[in-house]
């Protein structure tokens, strides 16, 4: 919600619709899919393609690598939105997060949490290797 509302404010900013932003920022940074790119999943998937060999696959592949290139290119815009708009916003994990949520409280109570610096929260255990998450 917050990247499609800064999305709208960028796009205001600039003069344009927010879909022309996108084409503009998303569509048209995503290069074609390269023929080196298409082997190399091809190679990967061959197995699941059912026998299909690389001609009778590759527009199926050129989409898949087209969406997923669109897909890393949007997340990567609303990154730079997000890091030009300077919100304090700290997500614990590192995985994409396409919505934020925006909780308005009635009341507040308690105590107060201070955001410390990261690098207070290192031990000699912070770099250590971990085995595999299951």
């Amino acid at each position: 919600l917050i990247g499609e509302a800064l999305m709208a404010k960028e796009a205001k900013a600039r003069g344009i619709a927010v879909d022309e932003l996108v084409k503009k920022e998303v569509q048209e940074k995503v290069p074609p899919p390269t023929k080196e790119a298409v082997d190399t999943v091809y190679e990967q998937y061959k197995t699941q393609l059912r026998g299909q060999t690389r001609e009778q696959a590759g527009p199926q592949i050129e989409k898949f690598i087209r969406e997923r290139d669109t897909s890393l290119r949007r997340e990567a815009f609303r990154r730079e939105l997000l890091d030009k708009a300077g919100l304090p916003l700290f997500p614990w994990h590192a995985a994409a997060k396409p919505r934020f949520v925006r909780v308005v409280p009635d009341e507040i109570s308690g105590r107060r949490f201070h955001v410390v610096d990261r690098e207070s929260w290192r031990t000699p255990l912070t770099d250590a290797p971990r085995a595999a998450p299951e």
